[in-house]
């Protein structure tokens, strides 16, 4: 039995000592703030058990998640039991291969993120030179323009157009 399973399974016992049946997909979505419809997909079990489910749920019930993966007790069995999937140390081990796959996503997707950040900072690097070489070709083309401007006031307030060819030098 998988810890799905198990949670699954143990959800639908809370529920049953809650007064939650099977058809209580609306009271359900009420405790969770969720819709009728997500509450009865819980019940049906076509919607997992998240922890934010689960964490709402032990507030609502006020009991500890821990109930979501307690063994299941089995009423009068014919047999003795000896499975290993329901000890509590195979549970645990289960539970840290879990949380040890959840730490290597996280990990992959860390580094993903620093990746991406790094070709980011390279990007802007690359843009700010562009920027800058912008800059400079305006300030360039600012002192051209200025240029022009000034041998057009000569021109205009000698009345003479020689003002206006260029001087040796002065335009790039």
């Amino acid at each position: 039995m998988t810890i799905a399973e198990l949670k699954r399974l143990n959800f639908l016992r809370l529920c049953q000592e809650h007064g939650i049946g099977e058809k209580d997909g609306a009271k359900l979505g009420t405790i969770l703030n969720a819709s009728k419809q997500h509450g009865g997909q819980l019940l049906k079990g076509k919607s997992g058990l998240g922890e934010d489910t689960i964490h709402k749920l032990c507030v609502a019930w006020g009991i500890d998640s821990n109930e979501f993966i307690r063994p299941l007790e089995t009423k009068q069995p014919s047999t003795p039991v000896s499975s290993p999937e329901l000890t509590p140390l195979t549970l645990f081990r289960d539970l840290i291969a879990a949380q040890q796959r959840t730490i290597e996503q996280l990990s992959k997707r860390i580094d993903e993120q620093n990746d991406a950040l790094r070709q980011l900072r390279a990007d802007m690097t690359e843009d700010k030179k562009l920027l800058t070489a912008g800059a400079e070709d305006l300030l360039r083309l600012r002192n051209v323009l200025d240029e022009i401007n000034s041998r057009m006031l000569d021109a205009a307030q000698k009345g003479d157009v020689k003002y206006l060819e260029p001087r040796t030098g002065t335009l790039g």
